[in-house]
């Protein structure tokens, strides 16, 4: 029973709290609240701008609604362009976002312009400049903009005419929806002086911040105090001077300012520009630190300039020296820009034929040289620039295309020349011609001409010899020598002429020992010679040629002789006793070349000698020399070599084999008895057991020559580069010989 009663009492509380729940959770489904509404919120970035007084920097949407109205921002320096996404230019009525964004002002600027120049007391250029349309940083044109001239002394404006007021430097003004737009374009008038005289020229110094123009070629200038600095003060050309393609020529600078600096400028300034000038400068003749053809130093621009220098005096010693200039400071600019270096400087000294220190800019710089490279030292910014040795690899490799159309023309197998207004219609580079009957040269001559733009005329061309006996000329232009001396070829086009003067020189052909001896016995020693076969002496002695002897007094030897790979052997050196010198020439000025010599050495007494030249103040160049040597100097003067006694001029490609011994107290040197302050050693090497030079005092910056004891030592040594393949056969198992 109680068992019972305890089962209906449980029943009946599960039975009351199961109805308890049910009701709870009737409860919660009825009480749940609605999902509310997803936004996000625009952030403006006004980007350097501001929005107006009160206005939110920000608003929030329902997510999916579009912007609406957006707040228009301003900007003392720049034009509202609207709200950006990023790059996307957002459309407010149609934009809309599921997340938070920011969006930013964009600001339009008045496009900046070039600068304008105007050009005061100058015929060939305006003193007016008429302005285009003007756009906005993205390009689009603007209208309803008002412009002006911040500087109304300096220029004016009419309408949309600037006209030139005065000398000096202004800019514009651009107002646009009303902010101020200073600096759109920098104004400059130049307020020109005409130079066509020394006399004129040398007032560019009493204003280095001119702008000067010459009207002509202003020649045999001498020389010319430097235009800056002024007076040993460091003062600078911070002007312009404008060539417009004329010569400055023969001038040298004198040594000024302690020998510190020199040029024609001794220093241009940042702003100073020096453009379309040719300039033919002498080196100077006493020792400049900092020197340049156009300028010493140059801190502004050097553009379309051409330098033709001659180092009559040798290179100028010191710091830095340049054909175009000796110094490109870090602030400067060359550009567009030709030198040709003429001649050798001295032993130690520093030339190069752009600029010897470049810290600033070079673009499209180059030179003719045939020594000396483009710089001494480079630690700047180089764009095509290079020197190089002569004019086929100038014309193969140096890009003078990017060379400006409106300041050069560009002559076929010629060096770039500077465009001027006084050019003349007609014009003919090659108005002297040396030509010559050597059967191994080309013997006829193209003339070539071309219009006042140098462009090459092809056809409606005449020509006319003035002496058909020295040489003809072809329809073509094309001479050819008859005989020797001198003619006149005339170029006609129309009304115009040119006159070409044509120097026939004359080969004269040695063909027997007996010729070769006919060179002395009839003193011909300013001719041209040549063989035309080996030629034997059969051990006779051969008479000297050129120069001293104890009873006569001859001149030197200034001719030229060309072996054309020849042999003149067997032959021995005069050994006249009373002699001091002995050697087949004596006093030598001239050029042997492309000549293989077998020479007997002397074995009577003589003083010293040269078994080729005595005392060398020319050239021998592409020879051969063989010598067996049985006794040396006797008397022991060491003045004894192989090629020459005393070497004052160039030897180069000449290779020597001597064998033997000479005496004790004897000396025989295997080149050079002696190779004075001016003599110049180049490739040349020996097999031999004899010293190289007795004394060498020359031109070491120039030098390059060896003695081997054995061929084999030679072979493995040098590869013999620069000698001309089509001279020599050069292998890896003999050494170079000469071709016939």
């Amino acid at each position: 029973m109680k068992k019972t009663k305890k089962r209906l009492l449980l029943t009946l509380l599960l039975s009351l709290f199961g109805a308890f729940a049910l009701v709870a959770c009737d409860n919660e489904e009825e009480e749940e609240p609605a999902t509310p509404v997803a936004k996000y919120t625009v952030t403006f970035d006004v980007n350097g701008g501001a929005l107006a007084e009160g206005a939110a920097s920000s608003k929030e949407l329902e997510i999916g609604q579009a912007l609406g109205e957006l707040p228009t921002p301003t900007n003392a320096n720049g034009v509202f362009g609207g709200w950006y996404d990023g790059e996307t230019l957002v459309a407010a009525e149609t934009a809309a976002y599921t997340q938070n964004v920011t969006l930013t002002a964009k600001w339009l600027q008045v496009q900046t312009m070039d600068t304008v120049e105007l050009h005061l007391n100058r015929t060939d250029r305006s003193s007016t400049y008429t302005l285009g349309g003007f756009t906005d940083t993205d390009g689009n044109a603007l209208s309803d903009i008002t412009v002006g001239v911040a500087d109304t002394s300096v220029a004016t404006l009419g309408g949309n005419t600037l006209t030139a007021v005065t000398d000096g430097s202004t800019s514009l003004t651009v107002v646009w929806q009303g902010v101020r737009f200073e600096n759109v374009a920098t104004v400059e008038v130049y307020s020109w002086q005409a130079i066509a005289s020394e006399a004129e020229l040398d007032t560019v110094r009493e204003n280095l911040d001119g702008s000067y123009y010459l009207t002509s070629n202003i020649t045999g200038a001498g020389e010319f105090a430097m235009i800056a600095p002024v007076d040993g003060e460091n003062e600078e050309f911070t002007g312009r001077f404008d060539g417009c393609g004329y010569q400055l020529g023969g001038y040298s600078v004198t040594d000024y300012w302690w020998g510190w600096n020199g040029g024609l400028f001794g220093t241009i300034g940042a702003t100073g520009v020096v453009e379309n000038l040719s300039v033919s400068v002498a080196s100077p003749e006493t020792a400049v630190k900092c020197w340049g053809g156009i300028a010493a130093i140059n801190k502004g621009t050097v553009r379309n300039c051409f330098v033709d220098i001659t180092l009559t005096h040798g290179a100028p010693t010191g710091y830095y020296a340049g054909a175009i200039v000796g110094k490109n400071d870090i602030t400067g600019t060359i550009e567009s820009c030709i030198a040709s270096v003429n001649g050798t400087g001295a032993t130690g000294e520093r030339f190069a034929s752009v600029a010897g220190l470049n810290q600033g800019a070079v673009v499209n710089a180059y030179a003719l040289s045939e020594v000396y490279g483009a710089y001494c030292r480079d630690i700047g910014a180089s764009t095509n620039v290079c020197s190089y040795i002569d004019m086929e690899y100038f014309q193969n490799l140096a890009d003078v295309s990017v060379f400006p159309s409106t300041a050069w023309g560009k002559p076929q197998n010629r060096l770039p020349v500077l465009l001027n207004a006084d050019r003349a219609e007609l014009v003919v580079f090659d108005t002297l011609l040396s030509l010559n009957d050597h059967p191994d040269a080309e013997s006829n001559n193209v003339i070539l001409a071309y219009d006042r733009d140098y462009n090459l005329i092809a056809s409606g061309l005449s020509f006319e010899s003035s002496d058909t006996t020295v040489a003809t000329v072809s329809d073509n232009g094309e001479i050819t020598v008859t005989g020797s001396g001198t003619a006149t070829i005339t170029v006609i086009k129309g009304a115009d002429s040119v006159e070409v003067t044509v120097d026939c020189e004359h080969w004269k052909a040695i063909s027997s020992y007996a010729d070769w001896c006919a060179i002395a016995t009839n003193e011909d020693y300013s001719s041209n010679f040549y063989l035309t076969a080996d030629i034997d002496g059969e051990g006779a002695t051969a008479p000297q040629i050129g120069g001293y002897d104890t009873n006569t007094s001859r001149p030197s030897f200034t001719g030229r002789v060309d072996g054309r790979g020849y042999t003149l052997k067997n032959v021995g050196i005069d050994v006249d006793p009373w002699k001091h010198n002995g050697g087949l020439f004596d006093m030598f000025g001239g050029v042997i070349e492309n000549l293989s010599l077998e020479i007997n050495a002397p074995t009577g007494t003589l003083k010293s000698f040269g078994l080729l030249v005595n005392q060398n103040s020319g050239i021998i160049r592409n020879c051969k020399l063989t010598v067996a040597v049985t006794t040396g100097n006797v008397n022991g003067v060491s003045s004894a070599g192989a090629l020459v006694r005393a070497n004052n001029g160039l030897i180069e490609n000449c290779i020597v084999v001597a064998t033997g011994s000479v005496e004790a107290g004897q000396y025989f040197a295997s080149i050079a008895g002696a190779n004075t302050a001016t003599g110049k050693i180049r490739n040349v090497y020996a097999v031999s057991p004899f010293a190289a030079c007795g004394q060498d005092v020359g031109a070491v910056a120039n030098q390059s020559y060896a003695v081997y004891a054995t061929e084999a030592e030679l072979l493995a040594s040098v590869t013999f580069d620069t000698f001309d393949r089509s001279l020599w056969t050069v292998s890896e198992t003999a050494l170079p010989a000469l071709k016939k």
